[in-house]
């Protein structure tokens, strides 16, 4: 306890770029010893992999056996971000939408004000940068709220993308982008916090590439319950109808579909280590041999009948 607790306060702490001067003297004041680390998570990052001075080559170096783990927060985060350009252009409308009235106090004071005086149930809007990836879908469905405020006031700034608000074919797609936007800040958030293990968050990922065949398949007979922002505006529109806009959906979904199985393809690994779900039923030669005496502990372990009842009340995360 004493080595993942030491452990754990120094990994929050914000490393400089590790020498390997510098990480001898990380082991040396810590006193870790890094045969007992069996696995690690990284970002995929040059500081993190890189070949000469990357964290986890020096890792390499004292436990050649570490399993290296490419979080999959990220991989979702990078597998989203790709866009075809007409969708891109609407995105980066909005978003430049957004911060020039966010970004400048006055005009977010005056949006805020003429918000009040119209009785609008949201008075503000989010502000997006990069870091905050996870909001564009609650940034795109409050500029969707706020659909007509924000049409009034950028005329009144002579802004040029004012006329977006009149454009119906650019309204359709700002409520698609808002609801696949929603729908993977759900499965981000979903795959985040405690009590949650490498094998949890794999299915989740499985299941949500699973909706985006099911959402492609409902789309091309017309269904779009899953996209209930488009569906609201498809509703509310007689300038635009769903065949309008079907084959920029479709490509979209299809392209994620891609994108997903590309940054997180069907794991092997995931199932392997499944073996945690059922530790003293599950066949020893079905787990592996990547770590050395492993299979002989989870023979031990096997055997042991205190363990055995401790675990049958335990969550799968606490083991």
């Amino acid at each position: 306890m004493t080595f993942w607790r030491n452990f754990s306060s120094v990994m929050r702490c914000q490393v400089p770029p590790l020498g390997k001067t510098y990480f001898i003297m990380f082991l040396n004041k810590y006193d870790l010893d890094w045969k007992n680390c069996l696995a690690m998570c990284t970002d995929g990052t040059p500081l993190m992999i890189g070949s000469r001075v990357g964290f986890v080559t020096h890792i390499k170096t004292e436990n050649p056996d570490v399993i290296i783990i490419h979080c999959l927060l990220h991989r979702e985060n990078l597998a989203s971000r790709r866009l075809q350009p007409d969708l891109h252009a609407v995105l980066s409308d909005a978003i430049q939408i957004v911060n020039f009235i966010k970004a400048r106090a006055l005009n977010s004071h005056i949006f805020h004000k003429m918000c009040e005086e119209m009785g609008s149930h949201y008075k503000d809007l989010l502000f997006h940068s990069d870091v905050r990836w996870l909001s564009r879908g609650k940034i795109l469905a409050r500029v969707l709220e706020l659909k007509s405020e924000i049409e009034i006031f950028l005329y009144e700034k002579r802004h040029t993308l004012a006329d977006c608000f009149k454009d119906a074919a650019w309204l359709a797609k700002l409520a698609y982008l808002s609801d696949i936007f929603t729908h993977l800040n759900e499965l981000n958030l979903d795959m985040q916090g405690r009590n949650h293990t490498m094998v949890d968050i794999g299915e989740k990922i499985v299941s949500f590439k699973k909706k985006l065949a099911l959402w492609r398949e409902k789309l091309a007979k017309g269904k779009i319950a899953a996209f209930p922002e488009l569906s609201a505006m498809l509703e509310d529109s007689s300038d635009i109808f769903l065949p309008d806009i079907r084959n920029i959906v479709e490509d979209h979904l299809r392209n994620l579909q891609e994108e997903m199985d590309r940054y997180i393809p069907e794991n092997v690994d995931l199932k392997k280590h499944s073996w945690i779900r059922n530790a003293f039923t599950v066949n020893v030669t079905e787990v592996g041999e990547d770590i050395p005496g492993f299979q002989e502990e989870l023979i031990d372990l096997q055997g042991n009948q205190v363990q055995k009842q401790r675990f049958e009340n335990l969550q799968c995360s606490k083991i």
